[in-house]
């Protein structure tokens, strides 16, 4: 049995954690990061309407056709949103990026499946950091009370600061490859770049952007 892509991380839970990877001497984090792991076989090929329902690449064009770690990367260093209904279809919903590359081409998509390992989706946070004026230290109390995130009930900005990517000397930072930037500096956030595209109704961030709480986050960075 394979997840169902609008389950998100719930099929993933029931599915990966639960059964296939629930062995002796491996925690809870370790299940979630060989969950994790075994999704990195979306770093190539991509998803066709006629196929799944589904359209788009993973990865740009070149990575595309390369077995690589460009998946991990592409999940951290864009800017996604929730992309309802594909082709008119209420049943079928994934991740678009929002950045300064949202209209490239051919289009880049994530699932739910893909995107909840990293980011959650957290309403409370959201809350304090409206009330806060984005104040990360007076919202910090709220960061591990999220959901599982996805794009058919949640509509947010899911991105990770530039600078957790610097500190971890990831590949795509160092070429300027960050929410379509092409040369992304240190130092604050560059929220206005990952997210520039997202709805107008937009709830904010979906997530602590200094350090998501998805359930595999912590081994996505250190994939990518």
């Amino acid at each position: 049995m394979m997840p169902n892509p609008e389950n998100g991380c719930n099929d993933l839970q029931s599915i990966f954690v639960e059964h296939i990877y629930n062995v002796r001497r491996c925690g809870k984090r370790c299940k979630w990061g060989l969950t994790a792991a075994i999704s990195g076989a979306h770093t190539i090929g991509s998803a066709k309407l006629e196929n799944s329902g589904y359209e788009g690449h993973w990865s740009d064009p070149k990575n595309s056709a390369i077995f690589n770690n460009n998946y991990y990367k592409a999940i951290l260093g864009h800017g996604w949103g929730p992309n309802r209904a594909i082709d008119g279809n209420a049943d079928k919903n994934n991740w678009k990026r929002v950045d300064v590359q949202m209209k490239k081409e051919p289009f880049e998509m994530m699932l739910n499946t893909d995107m909840c390992l990293a980011y959650q989706y957290n309403q409370k946070h959201i809350d304090c950091m409206k009330e806060t004026n984005r104040n990360k230290r007076a919202c910090k109390k709220f960061e591990k009370k999220g959901t599982f995130l996805n794009a058919k009930k949640d509509n947010c900005c899911a991105w990770t600061n530039q600078n957790v990517l610097f500190k971890r000397g990831i590949e795509s930072q160092k070429h300027n490859n960050y929410c379509g930037l092409k040369n992304a500096k240190r130092g604050g956030d560059l929220r206005g770049a990952c997210c520039i595209a997202e709805d107008k109704d937009s709830a904010g961030d979906c997530d602590s952007f200094r350090w998501p709480k998805g359930p595999a986050f912590n081994k996505i960075i250190v994939f990518a």
